[in-house]
């Protein structure tokens, strides 16, 4: 495309979509430590330099596509449990964790959100994409107090956080390379982490069963 500065905030907006599906595209196809802004600017047929006047960082970019991502999530999460009057605490976690598996870009990236993503971005950003997120956590709570009416404000607040937690503890250990397989047949020691959804469903109950025995 032929670069042009976009001067209204409409123009803007669609050139900062421009460039985190175009960031998207080259994330399905590489690892995240091999993208930079000069191949994101070569995906949008534009100078590293124009792509400057939009952010500062790759690490701005990726903020956004988690932002966008768990707002997607939790909007589906709405959706998909609104057609459910009841679930038992089974139900409810094995359905839970396979919508979740479904985004499971949210996954991969809060693996390397604290560590990697938010040491490069600025404050301002960072507390807006806070905010965001706070946004969407909180309307997934309310499908969680839908089917646990029991817990507490405290308690909705404690099942969010460590869901996310362990489902970013869990999902590295799912993703088994050649060099990881030979590893444990040399060893005799199998993993026991079979599958993301089986092992993440498994520890929902651990945190449903714990949040009723503190009542």
């Amino acid at each position: 495309m032929q670069f042009q500065r976009a001067r209204s905030d409409k123009q803007k907006n669609i050139r900062m979509s421009e460039i985190v599906n175009a960031t998207i595209n080259l994330y399905e196809s590489l690892q995240y430590d091999k993208i930079t802004l000069a191949l994101i600017a070569k995906q949008l047929s534009f100078s590293r330099a124009n792509l400057y006047k939009y952010v500062s960082t790759k690490e701005e970019i990726f903020l956004l596509i988690i932002s966008g991502d768990i707002e997607n999530w939790s909007k589906e999460v709405v959706k998909f449990f609104d057609k459910y009057d009841a679930l038992s605490a089974e139900e409810f976690c094995k359905l839970w964790s396979e919508l979740l598996y479904r985004h499971k870009r949210i996954i991969e990236l809060f693996c390397i959100l604290n560590t990697i993503i938010a040491r490069n971005v600025s404050a301002e950003k960072l507390a807006a994409f806070k905010k965001q997120i706070h946004k969407d956590f909180t309307r997934t709570k309310k499908v969680v107090k839908r089917f646990f009416p029991f817990m507490s404000k405290e308690q909705l607040k404690f099942f969010i956080e460590y869901q996310m937690k362990y489902a970013v503890g869990v999902y590295p250990a799912t993703i088994i390379n050649d060099v990881q397989k030979k590893a444990s047949e040399l060893s005799g020691i199998p993993s026991n982490v079979k599958d993301f959804e089986s092992s993440f469903s498994k520890f929902l109950m651990v945190i449903l069963n714990g949040i009723e025995i503190t009542i």
